[in-house]
């Protein structure tokens, strides 16, 4: 939203920033001087992911774009001044996305990971806002209903919210000592759904359209359904035992219908989820996943060119990834899961 981003101002001579601007309505992101803009750039070149000259053209384009388009992002998804910070949300900047999400929504997939993690620094190197240290990270397996919850109310003290899949213990712990480091703490919200089944359902019903809405058109790779409703549990235990009570817990069961989630705070409610999934092996979620896609194809849902090629996005596979937005599969995840206790019942910020 306009007038909640602002910016620092150029200096005389070279010296440091004057102060800071607050952008207006009439305010143009390429109105103001680049230098003026203080965006943290990633320290490693944009990754290919699916190695197509296509990809290698949004990846360059976005690295030259990058103050402009981090800015966008917090702009735009910005309320309250409170940025809500997402992949999917960086990619609708992007026009090849925009133009086709359904076949292009890979091509774009690590620029929009580079302008999410481009305004993701720039936050949190700024100072903490008084009374609004916490950071609200929500995490899920594709399809549990990440979004719909970052647009649900926090909580005072919440000064940022990130989505980010727990599917690669490495990177997920670097975002929770980034966080950490910046003098924030991190509460880890994970959106838990008891069956593989019901998030690859609603994620193709969300593609395609339903109950009257229009579909998105963007649908995840079915291996990488599995692999990050597999993984997710197994970092979350790996994270909670690492860090302690550097970081805080939520777990909200969306495994009924819409509405009928409840909410449960504190690590020994993490570990009672977790331990309700231990039982599932990757064969067995792999083969519901595919199930799911199957029959969903048999009652006619994926009808039509736009449907057929919803369902084909479904059945890739990129080679050599995973596809996922932490950019891994789940490795240096311990089979083990993590146990220990403290649970309040409730939504309100955890102290």
């Amino acid at each position: 939203q306009r007038g909640e981003v602002t910016y620092y101002n150029e200096a005389p001579n070279g010296g440091k920033p004057g102060g800071r601007s607050r952008l207006s309505d009439g305010t143009k992101l390429d109105e103001i001087p680049r230098d003026a803009l203080r965006i943290q750039a990633p320290k490693t070149p944009i990754k290919n992911l699916t190695g197509t000259p296509e990809e290698a053209e949004v990846n360059e384009r976005t690295v030259r774009n990058l103050p402009k388009l981090a800015g966008e992002l917090l702009e735009r998804f910005s309320k309250g001044g409170v940025p809500t910070l997402a992949t999917d949300a960086a990619k609708e900047l992007l026009p090849e996305f925009k133009a086709d999400p359904t076949g292009n929504d890979r091509i774009v997939a690590n620029a929009g990971k580079a302008i999410r993690n481009a305004a993701l620094d720039t936050v949190l190197s700024e100072p903490v806002r008084p009374g609004k240290d916490l950071v609200r990270v929500t995490t899920a397996s594709p399809g549990s209903g990440k979004t719909t919850d970052q647009m649900s109310a926090a909580g005072e003290r919440y000064g940022l919210q990130v989505e980010a899949i727990s599917d690669e213990y490495r990177n997920f712990a670097a975002l929770m000592r980034k966080i950490i480091d910046s003098g924030r703490t991190p509460v880890v919200e994970w959106i838990y759904v008891d069956e593989p089944g019901k998030t690859v359902e609603r994620a193709a019903r969300r593609a395609v359209g339903h109950d009257g809405r229009p579909g998105i058109g963007r649908m995840v790779q079915a291996k990488y359904m599995a692999d990050a409703y597999h993984n997710v549990p197994r970092v979350l235990g790996q994270v909670a035992e690492d860090f302690g009570d550097q970081v805080k817990f939520v777990v909200v069961d969306n495994s009924g219908a819409p509405g009928e989630h409840t909410v449960h705070q504190g690590r020994e409610a993490l570990d009672r989820f977790i331990a309700q999934l231990e039982p599932r092996s990757y064969n067995e979620i792999r083969g519901e996943v595919d199930e799911t896609l199957a029959r969903l194809e048999r009652e006619g849902l994926f009808r039509g060119d736009r449907g057929q090629a919803i369902l084909a996005a479904a059945r890739a596979t990129d080679q050599g990834s995973s596809g996922g937005e932490s950019g891994g599969s789940g490795a240096r995840v311990q089979e083990g899961l993590g146990r220990s206790g403290g649970e309040v019942q409730g939504r309100p910020a955890p102290a």
